[in-house]
Order: C-alpha cells, then structure tokens, then sequence
C-alpha cells in the first residue's frame, strides 16, 4: 500500500501520472531500473550538481509506502558528503519486482484516476513513469528509491 493520501496532501498538485510514479515507486521500488545500475554515482552526483542552488528545502527522507522511501539527494549529500553509500543502498534495493502484480494495482486505480492514461499505461506494459511537468516544476523532484530496510545503515540513525 502506498502512502497516496499523505502525498496528495503534501503536493496536492500531483496528476495522473504522479499517481502513477508515487505507486511504482511504493511497490517497485526501483526494479525498473534494474539495468541502469552502472555508474550511479556520476548519475547522482551530475543530477545533484544540476539541482543544488535551487534554494529548495527538502526532507532527506520520504516514505511512500511501508517498502520502501525517496532520499532526497541535495539534503543528503550536504549531510553525508558522499553518494557512494546512497548509490550502494540503491543497487541492493533494486531487485525484480512484480510487474504483472503491479499492473494489477494500477488497474484498480481506474474510477478514480485518468482512465485513458492508464489504459495506455498498462498496454504499454513497460512500468517506467516520469512525474508530470507540473510536479517536477513545483516539487523539484530529485531522489533515489530505495527500500527502508536499507535506511537504518545507510544514515546510521
């Protein structure tokens, strides 16, 4: 189950597809980026260059469903100084997950939700989703997901 209440409160401009995102990312985690797991230090390090003088203020830890939580990558790295922890707990999360499941899920959304885009979404069969232009230029969107029960070791709290 995905914290969606919660996160429609806290960005009550999320569309569709943000749905969409914020459910991929509760129940799968990161298992659609199985095969981009080369390198995520420079991908976290240049994303982070390209966001850090934003002046925007974000948690360093978000959780969207009991699975698994965003880290936000500009507040970690000005605490932790250091991607290579961040991008080691983000391999170790990122393991197959249940598409077809997932999907599932998906579909139940229909009556509440954009129908066409789902059912776009669900024939397209492929789970990778961008958040919508709306939430990226309001929320700043700029994290890795990662399973929770990687956090305790990778903050040390």
């Amino acid at each position: 189950m995905v914290y969606l209440d919660e996160h429609l409160k806290k960005y009550p401009l999320m569309q569709t597809q943000d749905v969409l995102k914020l459910h991929l990312q509760g129940i799968l985690g990161p298992a659609h980026l199985v095969g981009a797991l080369d390198n995520v230090v420079a991908h976290l390090e240049d994303e982070y260059n390209s966001v850090k003088d934003l002046g925007y203020k974000w948690d360093m830890v978000e959780e969207v469903s009991p699975l698994y939580s965003r880290v936000y990558l500009v507040t970690f790295y000005e605490k932790y100084r250091s991607f290579t922890p961040l991008a080691e707990c983000f391999k170790k999360s990122a393991v197959e997950g249940d598409v077809e499941g997932y999907f599932k899920v998906i579909a139940s959304l229909k009556d509440r939700y954009d129908n066409d885009l789902i059912d776009r979404y669900i024939a397209s069969g492929n789970p990778l989703i961008r958040h919508s232009e709306t939430y990226r230029n309001n929320y700043h969107p700029h994290y890795v997901v990662v399973a929770n029960h990687f956090l305790k070791d990778l903050l040390g709290d």
